[in-house]
């Protein structure tokens, strides 16, 4: 009882020094003075914020022939001319970049899925977009968020500090880009939620309106379950609405999600079909040539040096950038002809004369005896599964227009025409090459297979008297486009057919096949 009489006569006396005096209130103790000192900061802080607006980031509405020069003139000085190689996803995000260039806040209409292998320039494509737009940029991994135990609030506290930093690009005078009704665009809380007698001396701050913006989050199939729920509802432009782990709400109706992954297989279905898919591919040769060229530590070399450099690392900048490095302070500390100096640091960094890493050779050189499962490749290169998968065998696999891919991937790995020759450039003995499967060979081996569930399923309904026949069941197995009933008949299987092992095999059929469809 002695408590809450303490209590009442504390939050009683702590505004009336009339009623401190008469109970022996007087004597503040410095922990208390501290208290009310801060308090008075925090009331302090209150009143700021509810008489200063939350900043407006604005932009010069351009014309039409203003926003053609800037996204399509490659010509001239153009953000998006930086980025080399992909023209065919360039030209679709552009699509949406000059929409968004026609309005005063450059709020972009849709969120878009990039997807392609490791090092296709994803970030790099991400960034591009936003800088071209004018607009901040957060950048933020899945691995990351997957670790936080309060993963919203994490990414509200990284948008509040990015919101805090920003700087309007004065180079991009076309735009003429502003922050008008503040001094600069840190956010401010739509509403304040806090005790009035001030109990805790703690303020909740807890509503946001988050200006113009592009969020971008690098391998999102790695996202964990339950924040794949919370950023669907963020991405619904009806009612972007995020709120976190401790009650704050962030109003995200005027932000770009932009995510990337290299297993798109993998991606929260969902992701799929709500953003505007752009596919990246690896470079080529002369690609990864005009990229050196364009970095400001190599401006000197010529293009027959950049050349030699993307001849022992093509397909990947970053370790283009890094062969190149090596070969120039390699010239410095021993100088020699620069073909020489280029084949010594090659060889120590493990790449032949021919520019494929012996890793990567030791691979084609396994499957141009036989088909061999992922766990036989990594005993035949000595590393572990998850680093082939993502280090080695997509630069294998991988398509651009100079070149085919080395191998196929089904259940097991199978090399191609293209890998067969690079065993013959180095007269490595394989199989005779009528035995090898080709682009063609796959895909009629997938559409047999896409046939093979048809009919299973066809068969299985006929007989079968608890399941019910999905409409249309025939028209939908012959088409592939039919997607969701194709997916539908495969959970049909796996739930009421008695042979579990053959309809694991099938559904694992149905999605080879919708993969390399590319749905």
């Amino acid at each position: 009882m002695t408590d809450f009489w303490d209590r009442a006569r504390y939050h009683f006396a702590k505004d009336n020094p009339g009623f401190r005096r008469m109970f022996g209130l007087t004597a503040e103790t410095p922990e208390r003075i501290e208290a009310e000192a801060t308090i008075e900061r925090q009331k302090a802080q209150v009143r700021h914020l509810q008489t200063v607006p939350q900043g407006r980031l604005v932009f010069n509405v351009l014309d039409e022939q203003v926003r053609r020069n800037i996204l399509f003139d490659f010509s001239g000085p153009n953000l998006f001319a930086r980025l080399i190689g992909n023209e065919e996803a360039k030209e679709v995000v552009a699509w949406s970049i000059f929409a968004a260039l026609g309005r005063e806040d450059h709020v972009l209409a849709e969120n878009f899925l990039l997807a392609g292998p490791a090092s296709s320039g994803k970030t790099m494509f991400a960034r591009l977009i936003a800088e071209t737009l004018g607009l901040p940029f957060i950048e933020v991994a899945a691995s990351t968020l997957a670790k936080q135990r309060q993963p919203l609030e994490y990414l509200l506290d990284k948008i509040i500090e990015v919101c805090a930093n920003f700087k309007p690009d004065a180079n991009l005078n076309l735009y003429h880009p502003r922050v008008e009704d503040a001094d600069d665009l840190t956010l401010r809380p739509r509403m304040l939620n806090y005790d009035p007698q001030l109990e805790s001396g703690n303020y909740c701050f807890n509503q946001f309106s988050l200006p113009p913006m592009v969020v971008f989050i690098d391998e999102a199939h790695a996202l964990p379950s339950a924040l794949e729920q919370a950023l669907l509802k963020v991405t619904e432009r009806g009612d972007a609405f995020m709120t976190t782990e401790t009650d704050s709400t962030a109003d995200c109706s005027k932000v770009c999600w932009i995510l990337a992954t290299t297993e798109r297989g993998k991606l929260f279905k969902p992701f799929d079909t709500r953003f505007e898919k752009v596919n990246l591919r690896l470079y080529t040769k002369d690609e990864i040539a005009e990229i050196i060229s364009k970095i400001d530590e190599f401006k000197d070399w010529d293009g027959d040096t950049c050349r030699l450099v993307a001849h022992y690392c093509n397909r990947i900048p970053r370790e283009a950038i890094s062969f190149a490095r090596k070969v120039q302070q390699a010239m410095v500390a021993t100088p020699g002809k620069l073909e020489d100096v280029a084949a010594r640091v090659a060889e120590r960094k493990g790449i032949d004369p021919f520019g494929m890493t012996y890793q990567r050779l030791e691979i084609l050189r396994v499957l141009g005896q036989r088909p061999a499962s992922i766990n036989a490749l990594c005993a035949a290169v000595g590393c572990e599964d998850e680093e082939l998968r993502r280090f080695i065998l997509p630069w294998l696999i991988a398509s651009t227009p100079d070149q085919e891919p080395y191998v196929i991937v089904t259940n097991r790995h199978y090399i191609t025409p293209a890998g067969l020759a690079e065993l013959d450039k180095r007269d490595i003995e394989h199989r005779p090459a009528k035995d090898i499967l080709t682009k063609a060979d796959f895909a009629a081996y997938l559409d047999s297979r896409y046939k093979a569930v048809s009919r299973f399923y066809a068969a299985f309904v006929k007989d079968s008297k608890t399941t019910e026949e999905i409409p249309g069941v025939e028209k939908a197995l012959s088409d592939p486009k039919n997607i969701e009933n194709l997916r539908r008949a495969g959970k049909i299987l796996a739930a009421e057919h008695p042979e579990k092992d053959k309809v694991k095999t099938m559904m694992k059929w149905i999605e080879e096949y919708l993969d390399w469809r590319g749905v």
